[in-house]
């Protein structure tokens, strides 16, 4: 016979629901193909790089189906005892997948939140187990529907602390991050400028790549720690500052390139007493910072820090008076784009303005001759470089002579890394100094720019030094110099219009720019679409330029400068998740209301 609405407890009895299984196979069906499928996998998390994400996402897509299916009405869950015995012969296959497989931390951890989803849907599922509970018990089946809701809300966060837990390294605390103490009227002086953090990274493992966003000064990770792909982009590809790299999201400095800290407006660098020869050129010493009281590390040499200032900085804002294409910046190898920046706004989309149109100056960016030799039992024949198995020696050795003061670059084209069984990564050093170390993990690019620093006239030597046993594809080697007079005389001409003024708000950024002529403005604040510009007043269009800054047209005369920030995507988010929430309040009413007139409360 046929069963009444309701039971006599007065719970609500699911209705037959002929024809409605076909939603519960396909979406387990959709799980089961995100499951097995690293390319469907990869869709769903856009590619990312990190499996913990997709397995969580794919979680996040079964937990959402099943909350859909139960809220905020219980008996709409009606799964059966073959769908929930297919449900649990799942949860055992894969256990027993993981379990022959060695089984990760983030697997199991899936596994369990599969298993709790279920057996959530399971009690959702079962209504004489609830019709044979008292009234008072029926709140229990709808806080199942809830806890599977939890569930869903929970996946997008766990996704996300499985994607940093990688990267975590980068990101330092507090105790090894304060390494110098916020910017105060005692320590440094007051303005817009910028701290690089070659200072106090110095190759050193517990030296994060943020310490100036948590150490409380101005440096160019505050800026740049939440990365964006021009900044990636101009790091690894167009200017390939190996050295300068943790991994593909996470950079110390620039490199220590006197080019591309004038371009950051760099203002200070700092050392420990002993270290002064990673100071880049250009850089004076002015007097002596103390570290912060809060850093637990003191070295041998004390607790201050040499500050040194940069002769040629320059503020945030600079005028050019030529531009070049995209195409002609891309025709440059990585330290002539750093010279040809000094001269002219290199564009990265549209039309050089009339006026502009320029050929790339890269004075003083010259080869240089240079003579190899491998020792210590290191061989380099067929573009593959190798290293002794039992030897710290191994390596090549470079000489060359410089006819005037340089910059001196190391290129190394074609570098994969085949095999590397030491722990420890390449090291690179000229005339004895202290050596830049090179992080394997970054050899993925046709070329890898070295900066070893200045040297003046005279013989020098480069000696690249292999980790035990290592293999390489070594397509060629080459050094590069560039002058440093070339240098001053570009950054002088360079700072002769600046933006100033300049004051800094928490999203926003304003100066007063006086020229003679019509100029681009180039200011170094890395390039998003969330940026707006203002010329007195009147709204402008910034362009991307220099690889990962910005640029405007900016006419003759006295000009007030403005920008603003606001998040891409934030207007219509805030939009979006005022809707969904008045939806949710809508629906939930017309459910109350609904139930109240048919007599259940």
């Amino acid at each position: 016979g046929k069963h009444p609405p309701h039971g006599p407890s007065g719970l609500d009895t699911p209705a037959p629901r002929a024809g409605r299984s076909w939603p519960l196979i396909a979406g387990f069906g959709v799980v089961a193909l995100f499951t097995v499928s690293p390319l469907a996998q990869g869709v769903l998390v856009g590619f990312g790089d990190t499996p913990e994400t997709r397995f969580w996402f794919v979680l996040q897509f079964l937990a959402a189906f099943a909350a859909a299916r139960c809220w905020p009405a219980p008996a709409a869950a009606s799964l059966t005892r073959p769908q929930l015995a297919a449900g649990a012969a799942l949860v055992l296959l894969a256990a027993l997948l993981f379990a022959s497989g060695g089984g990760q931390r983030a697997q199991w951890v899936w596994l369990g939140f599969l298993l709790a989803g279920l057996l959530l849907l399971a009690a959702a599922s079962l209504p004489r187990l609830w019709q044979r509970l008292p009234r008072a018990a029926r709140p229990l089946q709808t806080a199942c529907c809830v806890l599977l809701a939890a569930l869903v809300l929970a996946q997008p966060a766990l996704a996300l602390y499985g994607d940093s837990a990688g990267r975590c390294y980068g990101y330092r605390g507090e105790r090894f991050a304060r390494q110098m103490p916020p910017v105060t009227a005692d320590t440094l002086p007051e303005g817009e400028y910028r701290v690089d953090t070659t200072d106090v990274a110095l190759e050193r493992w517990w030296s994060g790549p943020n310490s100036p966003l948590v150490g409380g000064y101005k440096g160019l990770s505050e800026y740049y720690s939440i990365l964006s792909p021009h900044y990636t982009d101009a790091m690894l590809c167009d200017w390939a500052l190996l050295p300068a790299q943790l991994n593909h999201c996470s950079f110390r400095s620039l490199d220590s390139c006197m080019a591309l800290d004038t371009l950051a407006a760099v203002r200070y660098t700092c050392a420990r007493p002993g270290d002064e020869s990673r100071v880049p050129y250009g850089f004076d010493l002015v007097g002596e910072t103390p570290q912060a009281p809060v850093y637990t590390f003191i070295p041998e040499s004390g607790a201050n820090l040499l500050q040194y200032e940069n002769r040629h900085t320059l503020p945030l804002g600079y005028a050019y008076t030529a531009a070049i294409s995209a195409e002609q910046y891309a025709s440059l190898n990585a330290l002539q784009k750093q010279a040809a920046m000094l001269s002219a706004a290199a564009l990265a989309d549209g039309e050089v303005p009339d006026g502009f149109a320029a050929e790339p100056a890269v004075a003083g960016v010259t080869p240089l001759e240079a003579s190899w030799q491998a020792e210590g039992g290191a061989a380099w024949q067929d573009g593959v470089l190798t290293a002794a198995p039992d030897s710290d020696e191994s390596g090549l050795t470079l000489r060359f002579t410089l006819s005037e003061e340089a910059e001196v670059h190391l290129c190394l084209s074609g570098l994969v890394v085949e095999q590397n069984p030491a722990p420890n990564h390449c090291f690179c050093a000229m005339d004895e100094n202290p050596s830049p170390e090179i992080f394997l993990n970054t050899f993925d690019h046709d070329a890898c720019w070295v900066n070893l620093g200045p040297a003046g006239p005279g013989e020098h030597t480069v000696r690249l030094t292999l980790s035990q046993g290592s293999r390489f594809s070594l397509a060629g080697l080459a050094l590069w110099g560039y002058a440093t007079a070339a240098y001053d005389a570009a950054a002088d001409a360079l700072g002769q219009t600046v933006l100033q003024n300049v004051v800094v708000g928490k999203n926003s950024v304003a100066g007063l720019l006086q020229t003679e002529r019509d100029c681009i403005l180039g200011l170094a604040i890395p390039y998003s679409r969330g940026w707006r510009a203002t010329i007195d007043g009147v709204q402008a269009t910034p362009r991307r330029a220099n690889s990962m800054f910005m640029a405007l047209e900016i006419p003759a005369g006295e000009h007030v400068i403005g920008l603003y920030y606001i998040t891409p995507g934030l207007k219509a988010g805030l939009i979006l998740c005022a809707l969904g929430v008045l939806a949710l309040a809508a629906q939930l009413i017309w459910y109350y209301y609904k139930r109240k007139r048919g007599g259940r409360l």
